[in-house]
């Protein structure tokens, strides 16, 4: 399991108190870090989708988002999953080499000598290997790839995506400052 947290200056905090009340502070951080949050499962999963053959949706699946409570504000990203099937989510195909799957967009994944088959016992797709030289036996194998928090820690910018969720984290913030600070100001016209 892949965790992605983001947090906020406790000294940013006590600038933000000087200013606006406690409650109005409260509200706009719980706001800010539950919308960034989410910003951040989108982030992410628009990143690995752009660099691997996996749909957003998949993606998605596998990032759930825990959220600010009462006592604790803090909002983090919980990337997990079990390893993807080469099969399934990659498409792999079996040619005259063996298989072959578009793992990334730039590289192709391949396994020479196999082939593709259902198993006996269960009727599901599976990869299969010759053991020997002879016809058989075989050894069947369920195509299983990297999983999801391996393809995030892949990308290898780490401290990018860090970056873009505090920056992306503080402009939330001085929306929601605003926002709120603004419903506190308008007087209602009086008829």
């Amino acid at each position: 399991m892949l965790n992605i947290s983001a947090k906020i200056n406790k000294a940013d905090i006590d600038n933000l108190l000087k200013n606006f009340s406690g409650a109005l502070v409260r509200k706009a951080v719980r706001s800010a870090l539950d919308r960034t949050g989410t910003w951040g499962k989108n982030y992410i999963a628009n990143d690995v989708s752009s660099n691997y053959n996996l749909t957003n949706a998949r993606v998605k699946k596998a990032i759930k988002v825990k959220r600010t409570t009462q006592t604790k504000m803090e909002t983090s990203l919980n990337i997990s999953g079990s390893g993807l099937s080469i099969l399934d989510d990659f498409n792999a195909t079996q040619d005259s080499i063996g298989i072959r799957a578009n793992i990334s967009k730039q590289k192709e994944f391949r396994v020479p000598h196999a082939f593709i088959n259902r198993a006996r016992s269960s009727g599901k797709k599976v990869i299969m290997m010759r053991v020997s030289p002879k016809r058989y036996p075989t050894t069947g194998k369920p195509g299983r790839g990297p999983s999801i928090p391996t393809l995030v820690n892949r990308l290898g910018n780490r401290e990018k995506r860090d970056s873009d969720l505090t920056n992306h984290l503080y402009q939330e913030l001085e929306t929601q400052i605003a926002k709120r600070s603004m419903q506190q100001t308008s007087i209602p016209e009086a008829e």
